[in-house]
């Protein structure tokens, strides 16, 4: 018996890479002129332990800030992907600032791909499992 995927939609818009000096203070209004409401950070351990820089976002993100997810490594485990997608589902995030390096990036992104189904991250994994997709 094959199992086949529901149809479903995803949207794709390509993030915003914001780059340079005083660059912080523009994500709030970036954010706002978007009409962003709920920014998760995504970043791995050791920046989330960099209390400068994460009071410099608290101050650039204002109210629109809702937590940080300090949990990205290199290994890049779909657990952790997972994890921070129920964080995006019970939290309304609307947008990720993903902080460091390529793996928050990858996490980020496979976070908003596991909160965009509705269905459980089990059924997920077990599908990829079963089918190698």
């Amino acid at each position: 018996m094959t199992t086949v995927t529901p149809p479903f939609q995803f949207e794709y818009n390509p993030g915003k890479i914001v780059y340079g000096r005083g660059c912080i203070s523009r994500l709030g209004p970036i954010l706002e002129s978007r009409g962003l409401e709920h920014a998760l950070i995504v970043c791995g351990p050791n920046v989330g332990a960099n209390d400068d820089l994460l009071d410099l976002m608290r101050e650039g993100l204002g109210s629109t800030l809702v937590g940080v997810f300090d949990e990205t490594t290199p290994a890049k485990d779909i657990r952790t992907a997972a994890t921070g997608a129920e964080r995006i589902q019970e939290n309304d995030i609307d947008v990720l600032i993903c902080l460091g390096g390529g793996s928050s990036i990858d996490i980020g992104r496979l976070m908003c791909l596991i909160a965009a189904h509705d269905r459980s991250f089990e059924s997920i994994l077990k599908e990829t499992e079963t089918t190698g997709v």
